[in-house]
């Protein structure tokens, strides 16, 4: 819990506060009004700028101007620290309780509000990761959906920077590295994550996490779990903890959730968009098919996920011997984009001494059952490789044309020694074979790519590209 009331004495802030009893869907709670707005000296109001704190230890800025709606407790805290308050002197894990009665506010809005502001959809990654809005990835048990998850993150977590591809002595990037599975648009590079599992221990994540980064290891700085009991699985978290016999809260939960998040952004001065958690069934402690437990649980995820600012994705099971996801109906109504993945096999050619021939490779296919904030994608294949990472497996069979072309970019990366720093290094060989033009080159590299001809490996500088083992 942080010490509002100090840390605002010491910056030199003057403040009234009000306490407020919990109303619906609304906690009991603190406000502090201040005046004027720490953001802007022009914005004033009696009760118009307000600091927040929650029972459960959250806490929220609010300003009732337009340009200062988007400010978070984080922006506040950056202030104090610009003006050299020791912000960290002030916080305390334990929980806040509160058992005066006072008399609620009630906040509203009109619908006419909501018209003219006209919020629109927000994305992580565009058509598939919603920002705000909980995620639900369900698969078939050994499919691969931890990998699935860990590569996500992994390649949402690099950071890079954006060039136009071109033959220039500048770093450039693919002019895919900004799509996931060459389809879906990613937000921004750089994304950060909090992993919340039960099933790996740290010895399985290292070799998991060595496999998907390979050389490429600074996105982990961007990956983060908590250590309980000396590891990073999240054992014992569910979402209503028992506080004693026949009672349960959420408290306990919401109280360390929001410890953990915010301790890791204050400590390492990076937002936190995603949590994951996997699976569903360590963090609820009910029975899994009843509606009612079921949405209960689920609820506070969406809660405390709100209150923190970050998109949750969870990760379940199907039922056995099924594509449907495992448990009551209200999970399915709960989340607000629903993955799934499950097992498939393709046929796919391959060369052998110069010859073309067929083979049966196991697969996954992604289907797209819900989004209520967009479209629906068409479902899609994808294969993981030795590495555990992923790569999009093409619509259509390959055609001669394709084929032939292929083996001209094998022969080009054959003619560097099996190896390229680059899309561009490559493409310029495969050009100098062929006399065809770059766009051309970058076209079947790609094909190749898709069609587990050669390997591209992503680096702390883009990618680079390998002839098959």
């Amino acid at each position: 819990m942080i010490d509002i009331d100090n840390l605002l004495n010491d910056a030199g802030i003057e403040f009234t506060k009000k306490d407020f009893t919990a109303n619906g869907n609304t906690d009991a709670h603190t406000k502090y009004f201040i005046d004027p707005c720490l953001f802007d000296a022009g914005h004033t109001g009696k009760q118009a700028i307000a600091i927040i704190q929650y029972e459960t230890g959250a806490v929220a800025y609010k300003c009732f101007h337009n340009s200062c709606k988007n400010k978070e407790w984080r922006d506040c805290i950056k202030y104090f620290q610009d003006k050299g308050v020791d912000t960290g002197k002030y916080t305390d894990a334990t929980p806040k309780s509160n058992d005066k009665e006072y008399i609620a506010t009630i906040e509203f809005c009109r619908f006419t509000d909501i018209y003219q502001e006209n919020p629109q959809p927000e994305w992580i990654v565009k058509d598939f990761i919603p920002k705000g809005e909980a995620t639900l990835i369900s698969a078939t048990g050994g499919v691969g959906k931890s990998m699935f998850s860990l590569f996500i993150a992994h390649h949402l977590a690099t950071q890079l920077e954006i060039h136009k591809p071109d033959y220039g002595g500048n770093l450039c990037i693919d002019f895919n590295e900004y799509l996931l599975f060459n389809e879906f648009p990613i937000a921004k590079s750089g994304i950060s994550s909090i992993f919340l599992q039960t099933e790996n221990s740290n010895a399985q994540l290292n070799f998991r996490m060595r496999k998907i980064a390979g050389d490429n290891i600074e996105p982990l700085d961007r990956i983060f779990s908590p250590i309980i009991n000396g590891s990073a699985l999240a054992s014992g978290k569910t979402f209503l903890e028992e506080i004693k016999k026949g009672e349960t809260s959420s408290k306990k939960f919401e109280a360390w959730f929001f410890t953990l998040i915010n301790t890791i952004q204050d400590q390492t001065k990076q937002k936190i968009e995603l949590v994951w958690l996997d699976p569903l069934i360590s963090f609820c402690g009910c029975n899994e098919n009843d509606n009612a437990e079921m949405r209960q649980n689920l609820d506070v995820l969406t809660k405390v996920s709100q209150q923190c600012k970050v998109t949750p994705i969870v990760i379940h099971h199907n039922a056995k011997n099924s594509k449907d996801y495992r448990g009551a109906s209200s999970i399915f109504d709960w989340t607000r984009n629903l993955i799934s993945l499950n097992r498939k096999f393709i046929t796919e050619p391959y060369l052998e001494n110069g010859i073309t021939k067929t083979r049966e490779l196991p697969a996954i296919e992604v289907t797209h059952d819900k989004c209520n904030v967009g479209r629906t994608f068409k479902p899609f294949k994808i294969r993981m490789d030795e590495s555990f990472r992923f790569s999009r497996i093409p619509d259509q069979p390959i055609d001669p044309e394709t084929l032939q072309e292929i083996k001209k970019v094998i022969q080009a990366l054959t003619d560097l020694g099996g190896f390229a720093n680059s899309q561009n290094e490559l493409a310029k060989k495969y050009n100098e074979l062929t006399g065809q033009g770059k766009r051309t080159g970058d076209k079947y590299i790609i094909k190749a790519i898709e069609h587990d001809f050669i390997t591209r490996e992503n680096t702390d500088k883009g990618y680079s590209y390998s002839l098959k083992e």
